[in-house]
């Protein structure tokens, strides 16, 4: 039988000055005597141990040219040379800075490390890290977006963002983005608060807020949003609490650009109304405003301007969430960001909404922004069109035609749609205005068909049916005929 022995070796560098190279030949013999092996050892003695580069970066910085920038923090200095910067396992550079930059040759996906070199040696290299070059293109199926919706209702449909070129597609509906385009979170922001209560902030009214409230000097109810639309003017109310003096003064902050910051251009100054009782003005919100959640500061002075941060002598500060939106009918977009790779589509959905501002019946029209990695079609503009009508209704009860009792699970169909009759025996379809051909129909008994059902928009047509079990044969019969022939009993069994 044949084994295999590990046997340790222990090289002591201890005393030896680094970079001294020993050598030395071991011998090996057996017992039984089957043979003598000569294996030859060498031992390089090294000083500090060499370091490499710490976190390694490569980012395609131009997608049109295919320039990339290498980046990473410094290794040891002692003896360090320069760094070997190497794609895809081919030496391409050194140099002494800690970036470098590259221009790819072609598309594609490439690997990068970076070693740094000593006078003693090579350190370990650093990564590797990936970078793509790529060269999509977008496709949409379809190109336009239509559809139908009753007043009061949601329809999904959709999107097929495809990608026809090479590397991957990077896509975002920008509008729809979980950040809102730089909002979608409460900041922090600078202090402000007053040192005395004489008159203060009452009550806020804009637009779903309307908070009552005692002076706090300075409160934080930003658990207290209410939606804002780009493009829209929204009147705000605020009411004085305390006393009332004609040198009173209250403004507004609405972060737009949502910076963390009250900026001189995001305040709006109220007009004083009932000698400082309650104060009264319009806030325009603007196109350019970031998407998504953001924090509205009102305060309330004496005599002097309010002021967005520090302490004022007399008055209340009060913070708000606002929730910035662009008013759409398109009202969901899912997934509102991804990626497609090459010869490949993802699926999108997106839903119409006919509803508040939409809801009445007409034909609305919008534009779905979508943004992509693909330089030919870096931004595009999808045409939508919502048409809403107001559906029409038909109901009716749905009975035994023998006994009267009310029939449940009974399958009511007016053209396309459908509806069941609940445990009373009732159902009510929504439909569009049109006139349908109804049928009604139950296990166990014969359809029953209504035609030419008119229905027209907003009204109820009532439509009662009523249904007659199905003839079935018996499991038997006989028939007997009496001695006299006058007479035959006819039996049977179910």
């Amino acid at each position: 039988a044949f084994t295999n022995a590990a046997l340790p070796a222990h090289f002591n560098a201890a005393g030896i000055p680094a970079g001294t190279v020993k050598y030395a030949t071991v011998t090996f013999v057996s017992d039984p005597a089957v043979g003598t092996w000569d294996i030859p050892v060498s031992m390089t003695v090294q000083g500090e141990p060499l370091s490499s580069p710490q976190n390694l970066e490569a980012t395609l910085v131009d997608q049109l040219t295919g320039e990339v920038l290498v980046s990473w923090d410094a290794a040891g200095s002692t003896g360090l040379l320069y760094y070997a910067v190497n794609r895809d396992g081919a030496q391409i550079a050194t140099t002494t800075n800690l970036t470098y930059t590259d221009m790819l040759p072609t598309y594609g996906t490439y690997s990068y490390t970076v070693q740094a070199v000593y006078a003693a040696g090579s350190g370990m290299p650093a990564g590797p890290v990936e970078v793509e070059w790529p060269n999509p293109t977008l496709s949409l199926d379809p190109t336009s977006l239509s559809a139908t919706v009753w007043t009061g209702h949601s329809k999904d449909l959709e999107l097929l963002v495809g990608n026809t070129g090479e590397g991957t597609l990077a896509f975002e509906f920008p509008d729809y983005a979980g950040t809102g385009g730089g909002g979608g979170g409460l900041l922090t922001y600078c202090a402000a608060t007053a040192a005395t209560c004489d008159e203060f902030i009452g009550n806020v009214a804009f637009g779903s807020i309307n908070n009552a409230s005692g002076c706090s000097l300075y409160a934080n109810y930003t658990n207290l949003q209410t939606d804002a639309f780009l493009g829209f003017t929204m009147p705000i109310t605020v009411t004085n609490g305390g006393n009332a003096y004609t040198s009173d003064q209250v403004g507004i902050w609405i972060d737009y650009n949502h910076n963390g910051t009250f900026d001189g251009s995001e305040y709006t100054a109220l007009t004083i109304q009932g000698g400082g009782s309650y104060f009264t003005g319009n806030v325009n919100i603007p196109l350019t405003a970031s998407q998504g959640l953001t924090t509205m500061r009102v305060r309330m002075a004496w005599a002097a301007t309010p002021a967005a941060c520090g302490t004022q002598t007399y008055g209340e500060v009060e913070d708000y969430a606002v929730n910035i939106k662009l008013l759409t009918f398109i009202t969901n977009v899912d997934p509102f960001e991804g990626t497609v790779a090459a010869n490949d589509e993802t699926p999108v959905d997106i839903t119409f909404s006919a509803t508040g501002t939409f809801a009445p019946a007409g034909t609305y029209n919008s534009n779905l922004n979508i943004t992509t990695n693909d330089l030919a079609n870096a931004s595009v503009n999808i045409p939508c069109t919502m048409i809403v009508t107001v559906p029409g209704y038909i109901s009716g009860t749905v009975t035994d035609c023998v006994t009267g009792e009310l029939l449940q699970g009974v399958m009511v169909t007016a053209g396309d749609f459908t509806a069941m009759t609940d445990d009373n025996g009732e159902y009510t379809i929504t439909c569009d205005a049109g006139t349908y051909d109804m049928s009604f129909s139950k296990i166990g008994y014969q359809m029953a068909n209504v035609p030419g059902i008119v229905t027209t928009s907003g009204n109820t047509t009532i439509v009662d049916a009523t249904l007659c079990e199905m003839p079935y044969a018996p499991g038997c019969a006989s028939a007997v005929v009496n001695a006299t022939d006058t007479q035959c009993d006819v039996t049977w069994c179910v």
